[in-house]
């Protein structure tokens, strides 16, 4: 009996042994998905709590060293604060110059075409809430105004990547360079990947190189070029390193032109 009795507590102890030491790592495996959990929940808080983007798009959207920003639209230095204020400056200074090259009388009217989400205009108006001002960033209603006009010197400039990366349900890209090609004598270029649910109810992008977005960029130039454009093509991209970025679709677009 005295046999058996130990041979009985060694299998427990050997049971109790195997048990231990397997739950070494499964404990450690739990601990490593817990804390993985956790480190995403917190990165989807900070996704989702407004309060921080100012701060997100002071850091990833206008690195600044001194007076020199990857996205400064030229106007540097710049009052105010925020990612915007080089945006806000352009605009700022165009107010300046009509005040002093013909006057604001109360209700004169400011016409900007291709204005974006009217964000520089919303900084001017600001300034000066007599300004009647009216922004146009539609394809039809932009085309319709330059045919109104009928000047060779007044031309779209169709930055049909500011559409595509809005958050909401947008023409197709392809139809929005078919109608504005044509009257383009300007031209930002841009991409962005976009996803969005079949039903409309949501879409989201983000910034890319001009060659992997949503945007045929190889079809856009070969339309271009047959529809006569001629005119400067202005490299952007909001976020990372710009410079670097623009400097890859710098070479992308040499590829695409046509040889002189």
């Amino acid at each position: 009996m005295g046999g058996l009795a130990s041979r009985a507590i060694r299998r427990i102890r050997a049971a109790v042994n195997f048990w231990a030491v397997l739950a070494i790592p499964a404990g450690a495996a739990v601990a490593v998905y817990g804390a993985a959990y956790a480190v995403q929940r917190a990165l989807r808080w900070a996704r989702n709590d407004l309060s921080n983007r100012p701060a997100l798009w002071d850091r990833f959207y206008a690195f600044d060293w001194g007076d020199t920003t990857t996205n400064n639209y030229g106007y540097a230095p710049a009052a105010g604060e925020g990612p915007q204020r080089f945006q806000h400056e352009m605009y700022l200074q165009l107010l300046e110059r009509l005040r002093a090259e013909r006057g604001i009388e109360p209700g004169l009217k400011l016409l900007e075409v291709s204005c974006g989400r009217g964000g520089g205009l919303h900084a001017l108006l600001e300034r000066a809430p007599e300004i009647h001002a009216t922004g146009l960033d539609i394809a039809d209603s932009a085309v319709r105004f330059i045919e109104d006009v009928g000047l060779e010197n007044v031309g779209l400039n169709p930055d049909v990547a500011n559409l595509i990366r809005l958050h909401r349900p947008v023409e197709d890209w392809r139809e929005l360079y078919d109608k504005t090609l044509p009257y383009a004598n300007y031209w930002h270029v841009k991409n962005y990947t976009r996803d969005e649910r079949a039903d409309g109810s949501w879409a989201t992008s983000v910034p890319s190189t001009m060659e992997t977005g949503l945007i045929n960029y190889r079809q856009v130039f070969r339309d271009a070029v047959a529809a006569g454009f001629n005119g400067i093509i202005l490299a952007e991209h909001y976020g990372g390193d710009s410079l670097g970025v623009c400097a890859t679709n710098q070479k992308y677009i040499r590829t695409l032109l046509p040889k002189a």
